[in-house]
């Protein structure tokens, strides 16, 4: 198993690095979506006060791998 960080960003999450050992590169995808889906559950309205997210995981050496990135668009329709 290797050990995987995931950094939150963009005011969501307290932007601590959560480190994570997972077995393979792909589930490691899959639980970074899975993490942000949760972070944004346990937070929505921190999301909302900024209308973006991102979601950073990096290896056990502290090189990125991938990066998770939301924005909201807002189409005001008289609300």
């Amino acid at each position: 198993m290797a050990r995987y960080s995931f950094q939150t960003e963009g005011g969501i999450g307290d932007n601590a690095p959560v480190e994570i050992e997972i077995r393979s590169f792909r589930e490691a995808q899959i639980e970074a979506v899975a993490f942000l889906g949760e972070t944004l559950r346990d937070r929505p309205e921190q999301f909302w006060a900024r209308q973006e997210a991102t979601l950073t995981v990096s290896d056990d050496a502290g090189l990125v791998l991938f990066r998770l990135n939301l924005i909201a668009r807002s189409f005001d329709a008289g609300h």
